[in-house]
């Protein structure tokens, strides 16, 4: 019988290094959640928030609310992500409808 020695140290290292990288990412994600508040609806609008409204009756039985959860979910929000705002341009809404509808298109 022939004998094959497959296993050398280059294979070791590289399947180590892909099983840590396997290991890290999901370890770093809960490390980012622990981090953040634990709300599930996000707004750049705090003050008057959009409502859901066409996916509203297929999240009827859904463990969390539709609605907004009001102003202690505001302030979790600025807490954990102070980043997050409101974009404002110079264009009118029709403007940039029509640049967003050319970007679209372009996409193909």
């Amino acid at each position: 019988m022939f004998k094959r020695n497959t296993a050398s140290i280059g294979s070791a290292l590289i399947s180590a290094v892909l099983a840590i990288t396997a290991i890290a990412i999901p370890l770093s994600m809960m490390n980012t959640a622990k981090n953040v508040p634990p709300i599930h609806d996000i707004s750049t609008d705090l003050v008057n928030p959009p409502a859901f409204v066409a996916i509203a009756p297929l999240r009827a039985d859904a463990p969390n609310p539709v609605a907004y959860d009001g102003i202690e979910t505001a302030e979790q929000q600025r807490i954990g992500y102070p980043e997050l705002q409101t974009l404002r341009y110079d264009q009118t809404q029709p403007e940039l409808v029509a640049a967003s509808t050319q970007a679209i298109e372009n996409l193909g």
